[in-house]
């Protein structure tokens, strides 16, 4: 079993995994919703996204957790996996409501998220436990937190936002387009 938001073998799903679709699409959807506003308001996000982004990241935690909950049957090492990204969400949202940060700083604390879910995606191709399609996901999750701890001219706060942004819809597009498979394959 894989973690909430990464791609499982194809495989037809068992009656207690689509009591969990709810869920999943809730966080695919909330994902895509706090990215596509990231992108959209660039500036905004860069001028506000240390309280704004860490109140979201917190409530995409909480969503996290709750996701966990509905799961039938889950690999301890796995759910430990998701609970820790999760946890990673929350704790960096706290930590930008509580301690607002200039972009500098805030580059590096945004980064690990989208580091701890795309290691967390590359993981699991290694480990057999999720779909190699996976790797580019987590190359691509890698790749813009490397891209958000890379020192931009002073004035481009707007491309925190930016490249957030982008990280967390292609989380949200990796749990929905999860669930349209699982659907797609229990239809045919």
């Amino acid at each position: 079993m894989s973690t909430l938001t990464d791609d499982r073998p194809s495989t037809p799903s068992a009656p207690d995994d689509q009591s969990n679709d709810g869920v999943e699409a809730t966080v695919g959807v909330v994902a895509i919703a706090v990215g596509v506003v990231a992108i959209a308001m660039p500036l905004l996000v860069g001028a506000l996204v240390s309280v704004w982004l860490g109140v979201l990241l917190v409530v995409l935690g909480v969503v996290r957790m709750e996701a966990l909950k509905s799961r039938s049957s889950v690999d301890v090492r796995l759910l430990a996996s998701e609970a820790l990204r999760a946890t990673g969400y929350v704790i960096v949202g706290i930590v930008l409501v509580v301690f607002p940060l200039e972009p500098t700083r805030l580059s590096y604390l945004l980064a690990i998220p989208l580091l701890l879910d795309g290691v967390g995606r590359l993981v699991g191709v290694i480990r057999g436990t999720t779909d190699t399609r996976s790797v580019l996901l987590g190359v691509g999750l890698v790749s813009l937190a490397a891209l958000l701890v890379v020192p931009w001219p002073g004035t481009a706060a707007w491309v925190l936002g930016l490249l957030f942004g982008l990280g967390l819809i292609l989380v949200g597009v990796s749990a929905i387009s999860r669930l349209w498979r699982r659907s797609s394959s229990t239809a045919g």
